[in-house]
């Protein structure tokens, strides 16, 4: 079942619920200012928290805790015999995903290999295990998958189960002593590499953005894999995506009002303030002089 239990101007919170033993939430802000989203976890659950971008921050009230995760980084947390009220504090440009499964369900999907994971039933009531990483490469992709698809009803149960299983395995077994034969995901870490120098380098050209030719060359890529890996790892295609970050980059620069629409055009890649405006009045709906009134 799919609830958007919030869709303002500022950002949306869609939530998966398997009777109450895995949910599943996407969390992003849209807006200019920092978004403030209240949620209950009605039972003792295992949390596991993936930032793509930006940065968001989790408040447990009851326990006047909070930790603050940053652009692909994972956090998994447990607090025995305690069932959170909890605080997202989403920072602008915001993307993350988090998943909630109860201990019996996720030590019944590793079967034999229970040894891999934290001792979730041994520890003291209210006592709290806390696990944050950098995410892999596996890590990021299979939750980009997971925050971008949008299917039916009818074939997003399965869907989302079953990248959360393929999402928990590589964040449980992508450890830093996997080899070529260990880890499946190896070719798609080697690719995502290349693919995240793809986007480091036409967000530091907003002005002259390398074509996808030069780009694929750049990283070691060819075009075909470039365009699907992108995608794949971050939601839209290269050009789409720069579109958007120039626009994001525009919209801060007229708001810090230092420079005008023709100082502003040339620095995210536009030859003359016309080809700018119409470019912003596509992403924002407004002209920027429109903007800022």
């Amino acid at each position: 079942m799919i609830q958007n239990l919030e869709n303002t101007a500022r950002g949306s919170w869609e939530v998966f619920n398997d009777s109450n033993e895995l949910i599943v939430m996407k969390l992003e802000n849209l807006g200019k200012e920092t978004c403030i989203l209240p949620k209950n976890i009605i039972k003792e659950l295992v949390h596991l928290y993936i930032c793509l971008e930006g940065s968001i921050s989790v408040e447990i009230t009851k326990q006047h805790y909070s930790f603050p995760l940053k652009e692909d980084s994972s956090t998994l947390i447990f607090i025995k015999d305690f069932t959170p009220e909890l605080k997202f504090h989403i920072e602008p440009n915001t993307k993350a995903i988090g998943i909630y499964i109860s201990v019996d369900q996720l030590h019944a999907l590793f079967s034999q290999d229970t040894d891999q994971l934290p001792v979730f039933g041994n520890i003291g009531v209210g006592k709290k295990i806390i696990e944050s990483a950098v995410n892999k490469a596996g890590v990021r992709e299979v939750a980009s998958q997971l925050f971008h698809k949008n299917l039916s009803e009818t074939y997003q149960s399965i869907y989302v189960k079953g990248k959360v299983l393929e999402l928990l395995g590589t964040f449980f077994y992508a450890t830093d002593k996997d080899n070529i034969e260990q880890c499946p995901y190896i070719a798609n870490e080697e690719s995502a590499a290349k693919i995240k120098k793809a986007k480091t380098i036409i967000i530091s050209n907003l002005a002259e953005a390398p074509s996808l030719n030069d780009l694929a060359k750049m990283v070691g890529l060819n075009v075909k894999a470039l365009k699907e890996g992108f995608k794949e790892l971050y939601g839209k295609p290269v050009i789409n995506y720069l579109f958007h970050y120039r626009m994001e980059e525009a919209k801060k620069m007229l708001e810090r009002g230092n420079e005008n629409v023709s100082e502003i055009a040339p620095q995210v890649g536009y030859s003359s303030a016309s080809h700018f405006i119409t470019a912003f009045k596509r992403k924002f709906g407004v002209t920027p002089k429109q903007y800022l009134k």
